[in-house]
C-alpha cells in the first residue's frame, strides 16, 4: 500500500517528504496490524511517543494513561512530564509534577500525594523535596487553576487520631539501638544501618514495608522564629512539630489580617497599607514557595500575630518513609533501615 501523507504544501523538500511518507507509512502499517487486535490507539500512541512526548500523550485515552502513567519516569524533565499529562484528570497532572522517585520524603507515593492534594485532604503543596521549587510552583499553579474551575475538592482534613497504633495519626515512640556508618573512611557520603527497638510497640511488618520516622525541629531554629516574630517562648514545644520550611497561604493571610487590625494609641485602627501591599504581593509570588518561616519573619518583622495564630496556619511535620531492610522473623523486637 502506498501512502501520500505529507501534503505537497508542507515545508519540506522532496527528499525530506519522501522520508517522512515512508516513516509514517511504516507506523500506519503497524497500526493496521494492531487495529485487528483492538490496539489501534495504543500502537499509535507508542509510535508517536518516539516522535514527540506531547503527541504521544494526546493520543492516550484516559484508561490507557491510568494503566501506564507514562510521565512516571524520573529521567523526563518536568516540562515533558507535564506535556504527557496535559488534558488528563487533575490528579494525574498533579502526579506528573512530582519528582517520580517514590522516595517517601513527602510521606506518600507520587500518586497518592497527588490524589491527596486533588481531594483536598492534603493542603501542603511543597512536600516533594526532590522536585524542589519547580515541582512546588507547578503544583501551586495547577491547584490555583483547578480551584478557579472548582475542580479541587474542599474537604475537612483527614482525622489525625487513628485507633491502630503505629499509623500516621497515632505513631509510637521507639528507642534507637544503633546507627552505624557503612561508608569507608574519608567518604563524603553518610549511609547508615539503623536499628530501632520495637519492644512493647505492637508493630508488625514484612520485608519490603516502609517505616515512617517523624522528625522534630531543632530548638535553635524554633527560638530564632519565636524571637523574630515576638511570639510567646512557652510555645516552643508546639513549634517543634510544625513544618517551618513551608510558608502557607494561611500564614500570609493571618499576617495581613493582623496588620489590618493594629490599633492606634487612641483606640482607632490604622493599618500599614504599604506592608499589606507587600504581603499581598508576596502571597501571589513564587517567593512563597522558596522562603521558609524564619525568612518570612526576618523580612516582614513582628506582625502582631499570636503564637496560636501562627501555629494554626502552619502544616504539621510529615513522616519520612524508609524501606525496611530486616525480617521480623529474625528480629522480632527490632526494625532495621
Amino acid at each position: 500500500m502506498t501512502y501520500q501523507i505529507v501534503p505537497e504544501s508542507a515545508p519540506f523538500n522532496a527528499e525530506q517528504r519522501a522520508w517522512l511518507n515512508g516513516f509514517l507509512a511504516g507506523v500506519l502499517g503497524v497500526l493496521d496490524q494492531q487495529s485487528a487486535r483492538g490496539g489501534h490507539a495504543g500502537a499509535l500512541a507508542a509510535a508517536a511517543s518516539h516522535l514527540s512526548p506531547t503527541l504521544g500523550a494526546g493520543l492516550l485515552s484516559q484508561s490507557e494513561a491510568e494503566e501506564t502513567f507514562p510521565w512516571h519516569d524520573p529521567a523526563l524533565t518536568i516540562a515533558d512530564r507535564m506535556k504527557l499529562a496535559d488534558g488528563l484528570p487533575k490528579e494525574w497532572r498533579l502526579m506528573a509534577a512530582m519528582a517520580q522517585l517514590n522516595c517517601g520524603s513527602c510521606g506518600y507515593l507520587c500518586k497518592t500525594y497527588a490524589e491527596a492534594i486533588a481531594n483536598g485532604s492534603e493542603k501542603n503543596l511543597t512536600l516533594c523535596s526532590p522536585g524542589g521549587s519547580d515541582t512546588a510552583k507547578a503544583v501551586r499553579a495547577l491547584v490555583k487553576d483547578a480551584s478557579a474551575k472548582n475542580l479541587v475538592k474542599s474537604s475537612e482534613p483527614a482525622a489525625t487520631a487513628e485507633a491502630m497504633k503505629g499509623t500516621r495519626g497515632n505513631p509510637v515512640q521507639a528507642k534507637l539501638l544503633s546507627s552505624n556508618k557503612l561508608n569507608g573512611l574519608g567518604s563524603s557520603k553518610d549511609t547508615r544501618h539503623v536499628a530501632i527497638d520495637l519492644e512493647d510497640s505492637g508493630l508488625r511488618y514484612q520485608v519490603g514495608d516502609a517505616l515512617g520516622l517523624s522528625p522534630t525541629n531543632c530548638d535553635q531554629l524554633v527560638s530564632s522564629i519565636l524571637s523574630k516574630a515576638n511570639l510567646d517562648l512557652h510555645a516552643s514545644k508546639s513549634f517543634e512539630h510544625k513544618c517551618l520550611r513551608t510558608i502557607t497561604p494561611e500564614l500570609v493571610q493571618a499576617a495581613i489580617d493582623s496588620v489590618r487590625q493594629r490599633p492606634k494609641q487612641n483606640g482607632s485602627v490604622a493599618f500599614d497599607s504599604d506592608l499589606i501591599s507587600r504581603l499581598e504581593a508576596f502571597g501571589d509570588s513564587d517567593d512563597m514557595m522558596d522562603w521558609d518561616v524564619l525568612e518570612f519573619f526576618e523580612e516582614f518583622g513582628m506582625l502582631g500575630l499570636s503564637a496560636q495564630q501562627v501555629l494554626a496556619s502552619l502544616n504539621d511535620l510529615r513522616p519520612r518513609l524508609y524501606s525496611i531492610a530486616s525480617s521480623q522473623t529474625l528480629f522480632p523486637n527490632q526494625v532495621h533501615l
